[in-house]
Parts: structure tokens; sequence; C-alpha cells
């Protein structure tokens, strides 16, 4: 009898790149600029950092669109509520 496994596993390195390619859209955009917001990336999770909630919200498609480029499955992010911090520093 014939049988099969099925494995799925995320490629880190196509997740870094995606996360590294949305920074740099973020940092060309005219409407993030200066504002210090940012996707940053540890071992199980996708941080999106930003000043305002709003700034949020618009990053959220960008990390998508560059997830879905390189070939990562949109159904493997499992989003959480956001976590707002008082004392984030703001960058340069």
């Amino acid at each position: 009898m014939a049988s099969f496994d099925i494995k799925s596993e995320l490629d880190h390195h196509e997740l870094t790149n995606a996360v590294d390619q949305a920074n740099r859209i973020l940092q060309n955009r005219f409407d993030f600029k200066g504002t210090g917001a940012e996707f940053s990336i540890s071992e199980k999770q996708i941080d999106l950092s930003a000043n305002e909630e709003f700034q949020i919200h618009q990053m959220s498609p960008l990390l998508n669109e560059s997830l879905a480029k390189r070939g990562i499955d949109l159904k493997s992010l499992k989003p959480e509520k956001f976590k707002f911090l008082e004392d984030r520093p703001n960058k340069p």
C-alpha cells in the first residue's frame, strides 16, 4: 500500500528577505520618512513598530505583499492584537 507524508516548513531565509524588502519599501515611502516605523523579526514573530496605530494598518499590507512575492503563504501568519509601548525610543 502506497503512502506519503506531507511536510510543511517555513523558509526562514525567504522570510528574512521579505522583511528586509518590506523595510526598504517602508523607508522609501514619503509618508513614513522620519517616523521610525519598521519591521523586525525574531525567532517566531514579526513585529511592526510605529508611532501611530494608523501607520501599523498601512504597514500590514506592505508586509503581506513582500511575503507573498517571496512565496510565503499568508495563512502561516497568526496576527495578534496590538500592543502599545509607551516608552518606545524614537529613532532618528
